[in-house]
């Protein structure tokens, strides 16, 4: 194993997304493709090569570090590096492996866009960001990684920036994103001021060593003394930090429905495996630090499970197939905190890896969907699908059945892992886990049965659209929708096959992840209420439960029953308003900052500064001005005068000394 090779796993993307920002476009989309994607594909065999070559030496720890100091002053020397252990490399495969399928898919979905060599440089700018984030041996180099995905996504969601719903995406994601930005930041600051002292100068931000002395100490008799009564302090501004990045209650989940307007691959990519998961990953790396803040863990758990059972809630009402993925999504990242919560990493870790397959694969479905559908991405307006577009609807149906729980698929493992943990630790987190699971089942199968069944509308919706284009005459023949291309099919493939069997990687990543979590302490082995087999049972019944509501409701109509929102319009509105949290959020901030920034504008810095203190310094010296004007007469012999008069005043004084 050649360890230096390591860096080119992160640098091959950097390096596709710098030729392509210089020749890509005058080149054309041969080369960018082949820069493009091809340099993801190899990120993704250089990981499988350390991955195969690592085995034999487990349980160590790799790091391999840049040929110069970021930073250099005195004793301190801030130094990038890489880590390679069990968890970087899990990371890397899931990240290289679905981000180079979602770049073969974006050949077809972008193939018309003017942006198109754009749009590779900055999805390669987002992959490099992420590996950065993933492989960084330090805070300082993961958050370079931390930084990069925040801006990338910026890029990518105000993609088409001539949409003002885009460019206000962007912003809004950027800005939400900094205000966990800070709390990290803080505990990065608060990081090095505590283990600075402990260990070698410039370490006090390694990973190795800092995790070391919390080990060390908090197995002794005495347990965290001194200053190392801040780690808890520090666990929770991390975890700030995950909340904003993985999109997180209380108000820091508000970015992640608007950022549906990206291309839909950038929605893959952002939910599936890189940005969102990135606060789930922090978590786990940084999981010395909760396992000492036992505070810090259970603010996780409840945390997660808020975080899924409000957006659970919210999808069950969305009609926008992008929107109700996009909860979807915040939705399994809080239970990936529940697991973590509970100690239980390895299950966190591992249901990040079955969501990374099944959702990618939902998200790049509803892209196909999307681009079949001219761009429609109301739900109501399609049905009958599965007529069409069968292979997608295949696929769509086993990512459906992999998230919602169908038995012993990828996410029903992954899934019943971290809910039997948590009912070894709380009864409630576990019941209200499993009541969200059967929400999940609901508004999933839903989502299929809208888009793929039901009452066909997706001719009519095309009708009006060819009407729209081809001003008010009746377009001619029946409305098509646009065809799937192969190169977009077969990464969704891939995906299908991985949600079905997935589930059946987790003794092998169970292993594999034992040296990490396993030495340091993973969930407790706790006595949960019911055996586990009971347990698995519950979460099959729940999953047909659900689907039997969703096929009652929608399996032969793809609107919403009229019934049912007569009787809770309050509800219903409650829902598909998100509770409120994101109006009150903006109220709150983006209305009364503006209101704040007015009131400083007007009151302290037109009337206090501008009409106050400048005018008034102004008014004052013409005021003192005018008082003195008498003696300046533009007579020499007054001048002259005023001089003697002076001259024999100095004398007088000298002389009475």
């Amino acid at each position: 194993m050649y360890l230096p090779l390591l860096w080119l796993i992160p640098l091959l993307p950097l390096l596709a997304c710098v030729i392509n920002a210089l020749a890509g476009k005058r080149m054309g989309k041969s080369f960018t493709n082949v820069w493009a994607v091809g340099s993801v594909w190899a990120s993704c065999i250089f990981a499988l090569y350390f991955v195969v070559a690592y085995v034999p030496y487990a349980p160590r720890a790799y790091e391999t570090l840049a040929p110069f100091y970021w930073f250099a002053s005195g004793q301190l020397h801030l130094q990038f590096g890489l880590l390679l252990d069990p968890l970087s490399m899990v990371m890397i495969l899931i990240v290289t492996f679905v981000s180079a399928l979602i770049h073969t898919y974006s050949i077809g979905y972008m193939a018309d866009d003017p942006g198109y060599n754009r749009y590779f440089c900055y999805l390669n700018l987002f992959v490099f960001s992420m590996l950065m984030l993933v492989l960084g041996n330090s805070f300082l180099t993961l958050f370079v990684g931390w930084e990069g995905v925040g801006l990338c996504s910026y890029l990518l969601i105000g993609f088409w920036y001539d949409r003002q719903s885009a460019t206000d995406a962007g912003k809004k994601a950027f800005i939400v994103n900094r205000v966990g930005d800070w709390a990290f930041v803080v505990g990065m600051a608060l990081t090095f001021y505590v283990f600075t002292p402990r260990v070698s100068f410039g370490d006090g931000l390694r990973f190795g060593p800092v995790f070391q002395t919390v080990i060390s100490v908090a197995h002794s008799p005495g347990g965290l003394t001194g200053s190392l009564r801040l780690v808890p302090a520090i666990a929770v501004l991390l975890f700030v930090g995950a909340m904003g990045k993985s999109a997180q209650l209380p108000l820091l989940y508000v970015w992640l429905p608007d950022a549906m307007e990206g291309p839909t691959p950038v929605s893959a990519l952002i939910h599936a495996a890189t940005m969102v998961t990135a606060g789930v990953y922090m978590v786990a790396r940084c999981h010395v630090f909760y396992l000492a803040s036992p505070g810090a863990m259970t603010l996780v758990a409840w945390i997660g499970l808020a975080t899924a059972f409000v957006a659970a809630t919210t999808a069950t009402v969305q009609t926008d197939i992008k929107r109700a993925l996009a909860y979807s999504t915040i939705s399994q990242i809080g239970y990936m905190f529940i697991g973590a919560g509970v100690g239980a990493f390895t299950y966190s870790i591992f249901h990040l890896m079955t969501h990374a397959f099944f959702k990618a694969l939902l998200f790049l479905g509803a892209g196909a969907v999307i681009h079949g559908m001219h761009n429609e991405q109301d739900m109501r307006k399609m049905g009958g699908l599965h007529k069409k577009m069968r292979p997608v609807a295949i696929q769509m149906g086993i990512a459906v059945l992999a998230i919602s729980g169908f038995p012993f698929l990828s996410g029903f493992v992954s899934k019943d892992l971290i809910l039997g943990a948590a009912a070894g630790t709380n009864f409630w987190l576990w019941f209200m886990g499993t009541v969200t699971a059967f929400i999940t089942a609901f508004y999933m199968c839903r989502l299929w049965l809208m888009t793929f069944w039901g009452e066909e509308h997706w001719q009519d919706t095309l009708r009006h659209a060819a009407q729209g284009d081809h001003g008010a005459a009746e377009p001619e023949g029946e409305p098509e929708l646009h065809p799937t291309p192969a190169v977009m099919l077969y990464p969704m493939w891939v995906l299908a096959f991985l949600s079905l069997v997935g589930g059946a990687a987790y003794w092998a990543l169970n292993s594999f992840l034992n040296p990490i979590f396993g030495d340091y302490g993973s969930a407790p082995e706790r006595q949960a209420f019911a055996p586990e087999w009971t347990m698995m049972l519950i979460a099959g019944i729940v999953f047909f439960i659900g689907a039997w509501v969703a096929w009652i409701h929608y399996g032969k109509s793809n609107v919403e029953p009229k019934a049912w929102m007569k009787k809770n319009p309050g509800v219903y509105d409650f829902l598909l308003r998100a509770w409120y949290i994101d109006y009150y959020a903006h109220t709150a901030f983006a209305i009364g900052g503006e209101m704040a920034a007015r009131a400083a504008y007007e009151d302290i810095e037109v009337m206090g500064i501008d009409q106050g203190a400048s005018n008034g310094l102004a008014r004052g010296a013409l005021s003192i001005g005018r008082q003195f004007r008498w003696a300046q007469t533009g007579v020499t012999a007054d001048y002259a005068l005023a001089m003697a008069f002076g001259v024999v005043c100095m004398v007088v004084y000298f002389l009475l000394r």
